[in-house]
């Protein structure tokens, strides 16, 4: 910019002196128009130098940390050339970040083996930051003409999801795995909950003798637990944004990475292998693992993932369902249109599924104006809702039906926790 204002300022006097010496027929005029001509001449048609030899690095006080969390960037810039008269950089902040304190830029001079210092502090939401380059411009020898250029400097930055802690979730997977762990599988053997008693056979343990049963029979009976055992657990995020509501710069996308953190984190803290499925731009696949390591994996996968208006995944159709073992355990994280009852159903052929819906409607009314006309929409779509869901829980898809106003582990736990499914049990023993 300033480069162009120097040139159109040394162009206009040039023009004013040979403009004013035709005028008044002043050689002295013309004759004093000539230096700055060649100056003109000689900085458009000298080469121009050779770009600076620079080194930049950049230092994060923290590469992973939560939603709105301050993080200070550091960045050292080195020449390694020549002098540099007027250098100006301006570090390129990825669009997710906020800048809350310092400077990402500076101007000034640049000597060989010196270096410029920035220091910054940014903010962020949930996502990846990510630093490329920085961008270093320059004039010319005499000052007349600037270039640009990038110098790679890398970083980046995890942004996690922000996640409530869920203590309580019953699950009954068709099929488990033979490591022990924390789902009961309505087999007879080592366990906590009491199954049934049996036969004694040498070699069981004496402590787990049924005495009054044994009174009865007069045989000796032990005690049977019900085996607990570790299951596949498959979390599908439903990214399409046919399914997103957002008003006034918050969004129910946001609530449904929430859930699925929050249950991530529950299964694999209960010794589960966990994988994560982020349906809607691409098929996001986080394959099965299991512990920390794995939790970091899918927090980054949910870090990461963003909408999709693809029309291929418009329906939930086209989930890829071979990735999922068969008889394991889904959750389905949507806020559900109608025309995926049909596919959840089929799945329910196939799998043990669970369904965690970020209500749309109240989410959406709960940032508007209450009116008469609002309470009455809000009724109609309420009782579609109602219907969608009574379809599935008929198809025996456990719903949590969740409220976003209310914290997670509430609806959560009073939904799939271990005293909901024995009550369910009970019921449907009596009917």
């Amino acid at each position: 910019m300033l480069g162009r204002f120097r040139w159109a300022f040394l162009g206009t006097v040039v023009a004013l002196l040979i403009v004013f010496g035709l005028l008044f027929q002043k050689g002295s005029l013309l004759s004093l128009a000539i230096p700055f001509i060649v100056f003109l001449f000689a900085s458009y048609y000298l080469p121009f130098c050779d770009d600076p030899q620079l080194r930049a690095t950049r230092t994060l006080s923290a590469s992973r940390v939560s939603s709105q969390t301050d993080v200070i960037v550091q960045l050292e810039i080195k020449n390694e050339g020549a002098r540099i008269e007027e250098i100006r950089i301006n570090d390129m902040i990825p669009s997710c970040l906020t800048l809350i304190d310092g400077e990402s830029s500076a101007i000034g001079v640049l000597n060989s083996g010196d270096s410029i210092q920035l220091c910054y502090t940014v903010h962020g939401r949930r996502g990846l930051a990510q630093w490329q380059h920085i961008l270093v411009s320059y004039n010319d020898h005499l000052g007349l003409r600037r270039r640009a250029t990038r110098v790679s400097c890398t970083g980046h930055l995890f942004i996690m999801p922000d996640f409530p802690i869920v203590y309580e979730v019953e699950i009954r997977p068709r099929q488990t795995r033979v490591y022990s762990g924390a789902v009961r599988t309505k087999l007879g053997g080592a366990g906590i909950e009491f199954f049934g008693v049996r036969e004694y056979y040498p070699g069981d343990a004496l402590r787990h003798l049924n005495w009054k049963a044994m009174a009865h029979r007069d045989e000796p009976v032990t005690n049977e637990f019900e085996q607990e055992r570790v299951a596949d657990i498959g979390i599908i995020l439903d990214a399409r944004e046919r399914t997103e509501v957002s008003v006034q710069d918050r969004s129910l996308f946001e609530n449904s990475i929430s859930s699925a953190s929050s249950l991530a984190d529950f299964f694999l803290a209960q010794g589960n292998r966990v994988g994560l499925l982020v349906y809607g731009n691409y098929i996001d696949w986080t394959f099965p693992g299991f512990g920390k390591l794995q939790r970091e994996k899918l927090l980054h996968s949910l870090a990461r993932a963003e909408l999709s208006d693809k029309t291929i995944f418009e329906n939930l159709e086209n989930l890829p369902t071979r990735l999922f073992p068969v008889g394991s355990q889904l959750v389905v994280i949507s806020p559900l249109v109608e025309d995926d009852v049909d596919v959840l159903v089929e799945l329910r052929a196939l799998y043990h599924v669970i369904v965690v819906s970020p209500n749309p409607i109240l989410f959406e009314k709960s940032f508007l104006p209450t009116t008469e006309f609002l309470d009455l929409a809000t009724r109609v779509a309420r009782l579609k809702r109602e219907i969608l869901l009574s379809q599935l829980r008929q198809a025996g898809i456990r719903v949590v039906d969740w409220d976003t106003t209310q914290d997670l582990p509430i609806p959560v736990e009073q939904a799939l926790g271990k005293h909901t499914l024995r009550h369910i049990q009970t019921v449907r023993g009596s009917l």
